[in-house]
């Protein structure tokens, strides 16, 4: 089937236009010119030509009637621009992908290659118009050993980064999450930061990803992305970071991996803060 096709996508509206203030590139693809450029006009107001990819069947008569045609625009019949714009959206850890729903693209083997390279296409969402709208994003690689939070919300995939940092310096984890069953509640994730001695020491509380799970769909993949600014007086030394996965409501209930209400998810190593070697 197609890669891009299969997954349900999210009945959810983007909340505003500056979802795309990010600087990710966008990807539109359409079966014409035309729509290419009502598409451009409608959500990409103020967004620099120059990020905007613009994918349609070659026909230079069309091009030519348009005021303001599109400029970026690869023709998938060529294979040399499209291993250019291959090239090209690898470079970024996620770009905007958009497109008619019904639209079935004309260009397999690109979004074939891209899924080799680990991208996928997560928070997805459609508008009344019956355009889809994603995010493909870069995943690390899925490990065999998922953990699962509760009895459906499973952790796909993680980066974090830095490892080593700095006091006053933030860390960042981003993560990736699927669910097995459709979910009651909107969970919320508490990204914690323990000591050596096993002390907590920092601690930050929000939703579990840009779309509450409550409005999750099954087997498609979400993305979360959370940060940790450490104190400026921090200690040096080894620390652990813990996830905890509840309901903001009372009893705050933490959904527990194999019973433990908070898994280790990674770790850090905090090391002196730079010194300025003039003086200043």
């Amino acid at each position: 089937g197609d890669i891009l096709l299969d997954f349900v996508p999210s009945p959810l509206r983007l909340g505003s236009y500056d979802n795309f203030a990010d600087d990710a590139p966008v990807l539109v693809e359409t079966h014409n010119a035309w729509l290419n450029t009502h598409l451009r006009d409608y959500f990409l107001v103020g967004v620099a030509p120059e990020r905007v990819y613009h994918v349609f069947p070659n026909d230079d008569s069309l091009l030519a009637e348009i005021p303001q045609p599109p400029q970026q625009v690869i023709f998938p019949d060529d294979p040399e621009a499209l291993t250019q714009l291959e090239q090209a959206l690898t470079e970024v850890p996620a770009f905007w992908y958009i497109r008619r729903i019904d639209y079935e693209t004309t260009m397999p083997a690109f979004w074939e290659a891209l899924q080799a390279q680990g991208y996928i296409a997560i928070d997805t969402h459609t508008r009344n118009e019956g355009i889809l709208i994603s995010r493909m994003q870069y995943v690390p690689a899925m490990t065999e050993d998922q953990p699962v939070f509760g009895d459906h919300i499973t952790w796909v995939a993680s980066n974090l980064y830095p490892e080593t940092l700095a006091p006053c310096e933030s860390v960042t984890l981003n993560s990736f999450w699927q669910t097995d069953a459709r979910l009651a509640v909107d969970y919320s994730a508490s990204l914690r930061l323990f000591n050596a001695a096993g002390e907590q020491v920092l601690q930050n509380d929000l939703q579990l990803s840009t779309v509450g799970t409550r409005g999750w769909e099954v087997g498609q993949i979400y993305s979360d992305q959370r940060s940790l600014t450490l104190p400026c007086d921090l200690p040096v030394g080894e620390y652990e970071l813990r996830l905890a996965i509840y309901f903001y409501q009372a009893p705050n209930d933490l959904l527990t991996v194999a019973g433990d209400p908070l898994p280790v998810i990674g770790s850090l190593t905090v090391v002196p803060l730079a010194t300025d070697p003039t003086g200043g």
